[in-house]
């Protein structure tokens, strides 16, 4: 699940994302209603295994922001430094970084 779910103050609802899937979809977007029902749970478009630390929102969009190595300089530099814990991300320097959709 993601790090970091969002509270939306106006109605109470709950956003959160589920990513590091093995299959698709990689990434799913949820919502739970301020009563803690799950009323949304669909998939992201991503093309691949990825992580998602955070998401922004707003009143009528979310924007996700898909990322490759995970906070390190490279994939490379991953495996070679915690070898018994990398996952095979990779860099993405000339895709687009967010994807915006409706709430």
């Amino acid at each position: 699940m993601t790090a970091h779910p969002k509270i939306c103050p106006r109605t109470g609802e709950l956003h959160f994302i589920e990513y590091g899937s093995l299959t698709s979809p990689y990434v799913t977007y949820h919502r739970a209603n301020a009563l803690g029902e799950l009323i949304i749970n669909g998939g992201i478009d991503v093309p691949k295994l990825t992580m998602m630390h955070d998401f922004a929102l707003s009143a009528k969009h979310r924007a996700h922001h898909p990322l490759g190595p995970a906070g390190c300089i490279s994939a490379r530099y991953c495996t070679q430094r915690f070898p018994r814990h990398a996952i095979p991300l990779e860099r993405r320097l000339r895709r687009p970084t967010r994807s915006v959709a409706p709430r």
